[in-house]
């Protein structure tokens, strides 16, 4: 796994200056406009192209070689962030150069993740899929946590450019680290309806490529669906956590739930790196889920910090096992030469139900489940005797409905036969099939 983990090392260093560079920039747009929704503007600036980048992004990855895939966008994020510092130093910077910056940043972003996570099928034994998705959760974890601390750190003693050229230089680190690793190119799917169409019909094949090659394979789309639920779910959660906690404690006692999940997930890519992830990849992926879903369920039951505590931090435990399982499945389900498209769709159809979560959950919690339990509120007699009444309890409420959809979900995918045969199917019969 020597090529792997050089190159997992060079993508983890840039990824954290990148994350330290977008929070360093959200302070400044604060500090200089005291506007919320120019928050929001630069937040949905990096949002969109991560939504909509994906599928192109993918047939891409399959069209050119994935290490020069991934040194040209690595290169060109560069360029965004001296762009940023150059307006910086001239005190010419403005919002919509964040934007921009924002937006370029993160759709560079999307090629180069795609072309990392195709890779690792050319670059390890499918045995090793667990150990190297579990480096990956491991990377995330890292950058969540040791990102916005080293840049709160350093704007506290530094310029803002400082940050940004740090960033700069991390990105240095990814490109020299590219440059000594080999990803051999994929073998080509001979069976596959792009390559045997001739002329400009080929691109929209190509387009179109990754969705077909989902809907034919049952199993896959039934995935599809149990993240984009995980993901409506998660990010609901997510947004609600905040009033859940802030109903009966402080602001500082949150900041600390937060860190402690963030170390849950750490230590569960650690033992997930150690152990290499469990041989039935489908029953490793159904018990993280069903263990999520009793944690939130667990979250919403008490207004009290150590349940809700061990409650994150047993879910952000269990997530890199989650995610891990996902991806070995996939990887080990789609040809090498048709990962980008296949998992750029993946994404995509994933990925939507994120927002519409962040939409929902808002709506939900005060029309919906707080004046249920309000006191006097039409479940403040029955459903309050138990989990009880007042401020929060709705949202506590919530999390229960949500973390039982998780267990009803994971459950009731484990009599799916196409999900059970999951582990067993190769790439290649998929690909013949599609044929």
């Amino acid at each position: 796994m020597r090529n792997f983990v050089l190159l997992w090392f060079g993508q983890v260093v840039s990824a954290i200056g990148s994350a330290m560079t977008g929070f360093t920039m959200s302070v400044w747009i604060y500090r200089e406009t005291h506007s919320p929704t120019a928050l929001s503007l630069a937040a949905l600036s990096a949002a969109l192209p991560a939504l909509l980048a994906p599928p192109l992004a993918g047939t891409l990855v399959d069209l050119w070689d994935r290490r020069k895939t991934m040194i040209l966008c690595d290169a060109l994020a560069a360029v965004s962030t001296l762009m940023l510092i150059l307006m910086l130093s001239s005190n010419r910077l403005e919002l919509w150069h964040v934007c921009l910056a924002n937006a370029l940043t993160s759709a560079f972003s999307s090629v180069s993740r795609l072309a990392e996570s195709g890779s690792v099928a050319l670059l390890v034994p499918e045995s090793q899929f667990g150990r190297a998705n579990g480096l990956n959760e491991a990377g995330l974890s890292a950058v969540q946590i040791l990102s916005p601390l080293f840049a709160g750190l350093l704007l506290g003693v530094a310029p803002v450019t400082t940050v940004l050229t740090i960033d700069l230089g991390t990105y240095l680190v990814a490109l020299a680290t590219l440059a000594l690793v080999r990803i051999p190119r994929p073998e080509p799917v001979l069976a596959a309806p792009a390559a045997r169409t001739p002329g400009r019909r080929a691109w929209l094949a190509n387009l179109t490529h990754g969705w077909r090659y989902i809907a034919h394979h049952r199993a896959l789309l039934v995935l599809c669906i149990l993240f984009a639920v995980f993901n409506f779910i998660v990010a609901s959660i997510g947004i609600l956590l905040q009033p859940l906690v802030l109903s009966f404690s402080t602001a500082t006692v949150l900041g600390s739930l937060y860190s402690l999940g963030g170390f849950g997930a750490l230590a569960g890519s650690i033992v997930l790196i150690a152990w290499g992830g469990p041989k039935d990849r489908v029953q490793g992926l159904l018990g993280a889920l069903l263990v999520s879903g009793l944690c939130i369920v667990l979250a919403g039951w008490r207004p009290s910090v150590p349940w809700i505590g061990t409650a994150m931090f047993v879910f952000y435990f269990a997530t890199p096992l989650l995610f891990s399982s996902n991806q070995s499945l996939w990887q080990a389900n789609v040809p090498p030469a048709e990962q980008g498209r296949v998992f750029g769709a993946r994404t995509f159809l994933m990925s939507w139900s994120s927002p519409l979560g962040l939409l929902a959950a808002g709506r939900l919690a005060e029309r919906v489940f707080e004046p249920l339990l309000a006191p006097g509120g039409p479940a403040a007699d029955t459903i309050g005797r138990v989990i009880g009444v007042g401020s929060g309890r709705g949202i506590g409420l919530f999390f229960i409905v949500m973390g039982a959809i998780f267990v009803t979900l994971a459950l009731g995918a484990r009599w799916l036969p196409s999900i059970r045969s999951l582990g067993s199917r190769r790439p290649e019969a998929a690909a013949a099939q599609l044929a």
